[in-house]
């Protein structure tokens, strides 16, 4: 096979091999104006096993999503500056496996339903119990932990899909390029036999005998090989 053949298996490998075992489900990322609910809700997360990162605000939970990713978002809906709505955009658009869910206070319930028509996992209202934060955490790091898996296996089953098809082009390749040379040496070989004597000693005979019966058994093998890459490609 080519060399560009043998570069592209070789990319392919590196995409199977990826390994995503330091990436931790558990990383929330929680923002929110109020160093309180900060403060509080980071506390009891990293009791219960969670990595936490806080940002005060949309624009600096957007660089911190930028330089990591996270399993979790919980983001206040009502913030100066960029707020959870436009935040919960960003997140869809650019991590999408990620689950936002949104803080809301009162009057604001309106808005946290919205926020779900744009893909919010859930909300939860303030001021909330902390059981119940812990236990949406855990949830959605299992929904985002299940749709990281479904992401990979999809991802898998495409690399394989076109190593299949590499390895179908390569052998399609492989017996055309190997079917013209047989080709000649069969021409070849009957021209030199028109040419000369006709060949009466058993020696002689013998190894005309092996010449023609492997150069048969080298054009069954191509023309099989050929078939079956027709086969698989559903020719």
């Amino acid at each position: 096979c080519p060399r560009s053949y043998h570069l592209k298996v070789k990319s392919t490998e590196r995409k199977l091999n990826m390994n995503d075992g330091t990436f931790n489900p558990k990383r929330i990322l929680i923002v929110d104006d109020e160093d309180a609910i900060l403060s509080v809700c980071g506390r009891t997360l990293t009791r219960e096993g969670f990595e936490v990162v806080t940002a005060q605000n949309g624009e600096d939970a957007v660089e911190k999503l930028k330089k990591s990713e996270f399993g979790v978002v919980f983001t206040d809906l009502t913030m100066p500056g960029m707020g959870g709505k436009e935040l919960l955009k960003y997140v869809r658009q650019n991590h999408g496996l990620t689950c936002v869910n949104v803080f809301t206070g009162y009057g604001t319930v309106e808005g946290a339903v919205e926020c779900m028509r744009l893909g919010a996992c859930d909300y939860i209202n303030k001021p909330f119990d902390m059981n119940e934060l812990t236990a949406m955490a855990f949830r959605c790091a299992g929904h985002y932990s299940g749709r990281r898996e479904t992401a990979r296996l999809k991802h898998d089953i495409t690399a394989y899909e076109e190593l299949d098809k590499l390895k179908s082009e390569c052998v399609s390749n492989v017996s055309h390029e190997l079917r013209t040379p047989l080709f000649s040496i069969g021409g070849a070989l009957e021209l030199l036999l028109q040419s000369i004597p006709e060949i009466t000693d058993a020696t002689s005979k013998k190894l005309l005998e092996v010449i023609l019966n492997n150069l048969g058994r080298l054009n069954s093998v191509v023309a099989n090989v050929l078939n079956f890459s027709r086969i698989e490609k559903g020719a």
